[in-house]
C-alpha cells in the first residue's frame, strides 16, 4: 500500500489580532504553493448571485464574458507596451489581476514535522531562558530598532507550519486549561509578566506531548504559524480584558503593551535552538 505524500509547504493567512477566519492551505510541492499565490483570486459565485438577484448559472456566464473581455484588453495593452506606445507604469489599474498574494495570503513556508529535526533532547527551556522574574517594563520600539530586529532574525514573523505529528491541537487545548491563562483576579507585575507565564504554560503543554524534543524542533515550534497565531490570540484577549486595562491605565496602552510583549517573547524562544 502506497504511503500518501505529505504536504511540504503551507500558505498561511496574515495573523490577525482578533483571530483568523481563513485556515492555512497545504501543498505537496513548492511549485503548487507558488502557483496558488500567483493565481487570480476565485471569488465565490453565490454571494454575487444573491446581491445581483441572479442565478449562479447567470453569474458564471457573466464572469466568463468578463474574463474573455479582460483577456482581450490585456493583450491589446501588452502589444502597446511592447511597441513602446505605452509605458509599463501606465498599465491600466482595472486590468491588473487580483492575485491571492494580494489578499492577505503570506509567502509560503515549509511544513515541519517533529521527525524532521532529529537529535538529543533540548536541555534549555523557555522558563529558564526567560524567567518571570526577569521581565521588566516593555520598551517602546522605534522604526530603526524594528528594522534592526528583523535583519538580525529577531522579529516575530513565523517561518514554518507544524505538521500533524506535532499534535498542536492537543498542545493548545492543554495550554488553555493551565493557570497562566487564568489571569483574572490575580496579582501581576504587568502585562508582559502575564504573557510570559502563558508562554511558560504553553511550553509545559508542549513538553507533556513531546518530552524529548530536540532544540531545533523547539525552535520550529516557537517560530511556527500555529504558535504565533495562538499567542496573538491570547494577547488579543488579554488586551481587551479588565485586568490589562487596570495594569496599563487605558485600553490603547494595554493593546500596545501586549503586542510588544509578544514581539519580544517569540524571538527569545527561537534562540533556544543554540
Amino acid at each position: 500500500m502506497a504511503i500518501p505524500k505529505r504536504s511540504t509547504h503551507a500558505v498561511c493567512p496574515r495573523i490577525e489580532r482578533n483571530g483568523n477566519i481563513r485556515t492555512p492551505k497545504l501543498f505537496r510541492s513548492e511549485s503548487a504553493a507558488r502557483l496558488f499565490l500567483n493565481s487570480e483570486v476565485r471569488f465565490p459565485l453565490e454571494p454575487e448571485a444573491e446581491v445581483a438577484g441572479a442565478t449562479v448559472e447567470e453569474v458564471r456566464a457573466r464572469r466568463a464574458e468578463r474574463k474573455a473581455r479582460l483577456k482581450q484588453e490585456r493583450e491589446q495593452v501588452a502589444s502597446r507596451i511592447k511597441s513602446g506606445e505605452l509605458h509599463p507604469l501606465a498599465y491600466p489599474h482595472h486590468l491588473q489581476p487580483i492575485l491571492n498574494r494580494h489578499q492577505g495570503w503570506q509567502d509560503l513556508v515549509p511544513v515541519r514535522g517533529v521527525v524532521d529535526r532529529p537529535g538529543p533532547k533540548c536541555n534549555r527551556t523557555m522558563r529558564d531562558f526567560l524567567p518571570v522574574a526577569a521581565v521588566g517594563t516593555m520598551p517602546e520600539f522605534n522604526l530603526e530598532e524594528e528594522i534592526e530586529r528583523a535583519l538580525e532574525g529577531r522579529s516575530a514573523d513565523y517561518t514554518c507550519y507544524l505538521d500533524d505529528d506535532w499534535r498542536f491541537d492537543e498542545i493548545e487545548a492543554d495550554a488553555w486549561r493551565r493557570g497562566g491563562y487564568e489571569y483574572s483576579g490575580r496579582r501581576h507585575g504587568g502585562i508582559a509578566e502575564i504573557i510570559v507565564k502563558a508562554v511558560h504554560d504553553l511550553e509545559a503543554a508542549l513538553l507533556r506531548v513531546h518530552s524529548n524534543v530536540p532544540c531545533h524542533a523547539v525552535a520550529d515550534f516557537w517560530s511556527s504559524w500555529q504558535v504565533q497565531r495562538h499567542i496573538a490570540e491570547f494577547c488579543s484577549r488579554l488586551a481587551d480584558s479588565d485586568t490589562a486595562r487596570l495594569l496599563a491605565g487605558k485600553a490603547l496602552d494595554a493593546t500596545d503593551q501586549a503586542e510588544r510583549s509578544r514581539m519580544l517573547c517569540i524571538p527569545a524562544a527561537c534562540q533556544l535552538r543554540t
